[in-house]
């Protein structure tokens, strides 16, 4: 074995051996929840292990090279580098009769385009330049996407978009919305993924993706090893945060392959700790520079038309408001918890204790939920705060805005998928609070944030 894989060491090669890991083969098997759970070894001998796979791997039999370049040359020549003009958008344009009436309209005349009519504009270009991809399931890079948006929009001054901080094909298509990662959107992006769900050939049996492997340093491995083996007490804190800050990079990775919460908390249960979070999530956003607090929105809040007279806390009152004018929904007549409406209607951002039900009974039962916010007194009075996170409760204070932002931190931090009905509030909370993005995929939220600037800036007019 340890002439194999010499760079294990010679306590874990020792310890393989134990369980009758002593070929290539047998090593080659192992996965994380093997050597984590049934060889009972630690999160840095795993990534070792990991490591010395990927390099074995890498030195595999001299005919797989060969055939990814055989693979990527077939891909080319099927994809070719993908372009399109202006005039030949108008040629289609103007040879579709369904498209007649606004060329001689609206396009002729250079007038602002409907929805429906922009949805016409580009179902009938892109039944012509992506009809063959579609039916031979070939690959639309997001590159292929913004050349048709660019053309379209050079071909029609009109149906360029105006809103500052966005191209101005944005509404035929617009990377990640504008952000590092997340889903495209636009016309374009709609039109795909319909066609797609329609495919004659029906669905495509989905193939589990394999996970991109982890490029870890050495440096890394050793400081996980060492926070694994770190008693957490006042004293180690300081050090604690230093080597959370040394892992960062793997954490990142782990968060792009679209880990579960579980395995990120199991990994590094340290960054269950209010200072960790914000930390991580300042790592994740280097270069945000929000000037607005949770704090001078709120009385733009509590403006709102919608009255909840009953809560004592100004900042849950304004999180109330948020909702209804974002939602357009009150209160639900019934709850599969068997909350009050109000209570529910709330749930996905704040719980209070119930009379039958203490902080154990919240943390027993609901450890696969999002974060949030519990209050230790009854509905809807205003208490200690904590903030709820797989199972652990993190004790915040009196101050409801802190526990707010530890919990709305948390999602990102740990990978959360937001419920549906809080994605409207947190992306309001993104846009204006952390400023982590500039626009929403929901114009109720981009009016609201623009609205609030404005008040913000002028505070007297407000």
């Amino acid at each position: 074995m340890d002439a194999v894989l010499p760079d294990l060491g010679e306590e874990l090669s020792a310890k393989l051996r134990e369980h009758q890991i002593d070929t290539v083969d047998t090593f080659l098997f192992l996965t994380q929840e093997m050597v984590m759970r049934e060889l009972g070894l630690k999160l840095g001998s795993w990534l070792r292990i990991d490591r010395a796979q990927q390099v074995l791997r890498s030195e595999g039999p001299s005919t797989k090279p060969l055939r990814d370049s055989n693979c990527k040359r077939e891909a080319n020549q099927c994809h070719g580098k993908f372009t399109v003009s202006s005039d030949e958008i108008q040629n289609i344009i103007e040879s579709d009769l369904a498209c007649q009436s606004l060329l001689r309209g609206k396009l002729a005349e250079g007038l602002a385009l409907k929805k429906n009519e922009k949805n016409l504009i580009c179902r009938t270009v892109c039944s012509k330049i992506f009809k063959d991809a579609i039916k031979d399931e070939r690959k639309i890079t997001p590159d292929d996407k913004r050349n048709l948006a660019k053309a379209i929009v050079e071909a029609y001054d009109c149906l360029k978009s105006d809103v500052p901080g966005k191209p101005v094909e944005a509404e035929f298509f617009w990377e990640c919305n504008g952000e590092t990662k997340g889903p495209h959107t636009g016309f374009i992006q709609n039109w795909i993924r319909n066609c797609k769900s329609k495919s004659i050939n029906g669905p495509k049996s989905r193939k589990r993706k394999r996970r991109d492997e982890i490029n870890i340093s050495q440096e890394e491995v050793d400081a996980i090893e060492e926070l694994c083996a770190t008693e957490p007490t006042p004293e180690s804190h300081p050090r604690v945060m230093e080597l959370l800050a040394a892992t960062f990079m793997y954490r990142q990775t782990l968060r792009a392959n679209n880990r579960m919460v579980s395995e990120i908390t199991s990994e590094f249960p340290y960054l269950l700790n209010e200072d960790a979070i914000h930390q991580e999530f300042d790592l994740m956003f280097p270069e945000r520079q929000s000037s607005t607090s949770f704090e001078s929105v709120t009385p733009l809040c509590l403006m709102l038309k919608h009255e909840f007279d009953e809560i004592a806390s100004d900042g849950i009152r304004a999180i109330a408001k948020l909702c209804s004018e974002l939602t357009q929904q009150g209160a639900r007549k019934s709850d599969p918890e068997g909350l009050p409406p109000m209570e529910d209607f709330l749930s996905v951002f704040v719980r209070w204790r119930q009379e039958d039900k203490d902080m154990d009974y919240f943390l027993t039962n609901f450890i696969d939920i999002p974060p949030y916010v519990f209050c230790e007194t009854f509905a809807f009075a205003e208490g200690v705060y904590y903030v709820m996170i797989n199972g652990v409760a993190l004790h915040i204070g009196h101050n409801f805005f802190l526990a707010l932002d530890v919990a709305l931190k948390s999602y990102k931090v740990f990978n959360y998928q937001i419920p549906s009905k809080a994605k409207k509030v947190i992306s309001f909370f993104d846009i204006l609070i952390y400023e982590t993005c500039k626009f929403s995929r929901t114009a109720a939220v981009n009016n609201l944030c623009d609205k609030f600037r404005k008040a913000l800036r002028n505070p007297t007019s407000s």
